[in-house]
């Protein structure tokens, strides 16, 4: 399961619950001119442009495949737990191995650019172990 959930109050279901806030996802269809990371490396590999890393591109995230978010809110629709849960990918990859893992993947030979980093730019790796043990099939 590698989905990220959390938030505010709101209602699954007749049960009043924590409202479900999904991020750091990725998958077919997404914009490409959105600002995250995996549309902006896919497209910049793509037409041969360098791939800008923020900072050293040592921050991290972790990565959400959209199946695995549907998979991860679906059972949070069949459980009887309220939340709030994350739902999410333990494991965190670097903005410079993804840069890199996309290059290699698209068969690119664009160079990484490193750019300066947004004082906004928080790292956070969501904490599964309730979601691993209250959403089970």
């Amino acid at each position: 399961m590698r989905a990220v959930v959390t938030g505010g109050a709101g209602f699954i279901g007749s049960h009043l619950c924590e409202r479900l806030l999904i991020f750091n996802t990725f998958g077919p269809r997404m914009r490409h001119g959105d600002g995250r990371a995996v549309p902006t490396f896919v497209r910049q590999a793509l037409r041969g442009e360098p791939i800008t890393v923020a900072g050293t591109g040592a921050q991290t995230r972790s990565l959400c495949y959209v199946a695995d978010v549907v998979d991860g809110l679906m059972r949070m629709l069949r459980s009887h737990h309220c939340g709030p849960v994350n739902i999410g990918n333990p494991h965190e990859l670097s903005m410079l191995r993804l840069a890199q893992w996309i290059t290699e993947l698209t068969g690119s030979s664009s160079p990484i650019a490193f750019i300066p980093r947004p004082q906004d730019d928080l790292t956070h790796r969501p904490q599964a172990r309730q979601a691993s043990a209250s959403l089970v099939v």
